[in-house]
């Protein structure tokens, strides 16, 4: 999978936070990883969690030190990947991320499997990215 980005404005756009809502209002368990940014790079993935899994009306809050597979050094969540299953049901992926870095914000995974070992469909999910709302501290990931 090639993922693309455009550097943009920093004065204009937001480069990410190191705090993230992960909510999933599907009714499917959904299998993903997050990527973050270096300090240096606001808007290049630099490090990435390992791939985990968020059950169905479940939410999760992140920092830059507590996410799955932390790394030090890890600064802003920047994008993630959602996958259509877990390790041995997995097949493809789609990516949304920061708007303001170019990233898609939106996208669909049209049948996300259950757990193996019969990787059978589950349902159509669509993962969001969604901005800081104003005054608040964390960005959002959700799938629904």
């Amino acid at each position: 999978m090639v993922v693309t980005f455009a550097l943009l404005s920093f004065s204009s756009y937001g480069q990410g936070l190191p705090t993230i809502a992960v909510k999933n209002q599907s009714a499917c368990t959904v299998y993903y990883r997050l990527l973050l940014t270096d300090v240096s790079m606001p808007c290049s993935p630099a490090y990435s969690s390992t791939i985990t899994s968020i059950a169905p009306s479940t939410s999760i809050v992140y920092t830059n030190t507590t996410y799955p597979g932390s790394i030090a050094g890890a600064n802003n969540f920047i994008m993630a990947v959602m996958y259509d299953g877990g390790s041995t049901c997995m097949t493809t992926g789609v990516t949304v991320g920061e708007g303001g870095c170019g990233y898609t914000t939106a996208d669909f995974l049209p049948s996300v499997k259950n757990a193996a070992p019969l990787c059978i469909n589950c349902n159509t999910v669509k993962a969001s990215w969604l901005p800081v709302p104003v005054g608040g501290t964390e960005q959002t990931l959700l799938f629904r």
